[in-house]
């Protein structure tokens, strides 16, 4: 019986060793609502979760610790992102919107000037104005393909975006959507040359017109860039699940060694 609860406590330390360099230990800075259903609690370590389901309020109701974030988790259930939500969270690299997401509203990443990828949702069907403007790391982007305009302002600004994919779904893109977009280097477009040219594109887009710009069309040319351009978005997205699971692993061992006490 000793040698198993040996077993046992040399197990836990183990654990909480492994767990150490992903997980900062310490009680949540904040926490409080941010919908109907959803709650939200930011670690000392800068990592904001969202629990729960449903639409987000349109505001940013952590905007007094928005520099401290540097990673979230948002619950697949989540239907919508609010206008402004995440705006100016500067330290923010990544992101990944789960599938259950079909809105994205007005300025919501505005300014997150560190954020570098973002995993779009699946059934995403709206894009709010402005809502990537400004995120000046952000090199790639993908439009889900239930998408039908990207409005005026939604990626202006973003002067390190170097490559987007375009699905035919898209009929319009509004004024000023890619201004100063000076580093897009490729375009890659779902369909035709011909629908390409059916695109009705507003002014202030002119790096879509650049003579240097590189448009490929076609699905299968679409796959196999696109995978060789965001190796580095999928590994990301795999840290952060392995993040979000540690730190679980972590908080139900304190709360059984709690409990125990």
């Amino acid at each position: 019986m000793k040698r198993m609860k040996k077993l046992w406590a040399v197990l836990l330390a183990v654990l909480l060793l492994a767990v150490t360099p992903c997980v900062a230990l310490g009680a949540d800075v904040a926490s409080g609502s941010c919908g109907t259903n959803l709650q939200w609690k930011l670690s000392s370590a800068g990592h904001l979760t969202v629990t729960g389901s449903g639409k987000m309020t349109d505001a940013c109701v952590w905007s007094e610790y928005a520099d401290q974030i540097k990673s979230v988790t948002l619950p697949f259930g989540l239907t919508t992102i609010g206008a402004g939500s995440f705006e100016q969270c500067r330290n923010l690299t990544s992101v990944s919107i789960p599938d259950t997401v079909t809105s994205i509203g007005i300025q919501a990443f505005s300014y997150c000037k560190g954020l570098k990828s973002v995993s779009m949702p699946k059934k995403l069907t709206h894009f709010g104005n402005k809502a990537f403007q400004y995120c000046e790391s952000l090199e790639t982007i993908v439009i889900p393909s239930g998408v039908s305009e990207i409005g005026a302002y939604t990626f202006m600004g973003c002067s390190n975006l170097q490559a987007v994919l375009i699905p035919t779904s898209v009929s319009r893109i509004g004024f000023n959507a890619f201004k100063t977009c000076y580093k897009m280097k490729t375009l890659f477009y779902a369909g035709t040359e011909r629908e390409w040219a059916n695109v009705e594109i507003e002014d202030g887009n002119e790096c879509l017109r650049a003579d240097d710009l590189v448009i490929k069309y076609g699905a299968k040319a679409i796959d196999s860039s696109y995978k060789q351009q965001n190796q580095d978005g999928k590994s990301g997205s795999l840290l952060s699940r392995l993040f979000e699971f540690f730190r679980s692993l972590l908080e139900r061992f304190l709360a059984l060694f709690n409990r125990a006490k």
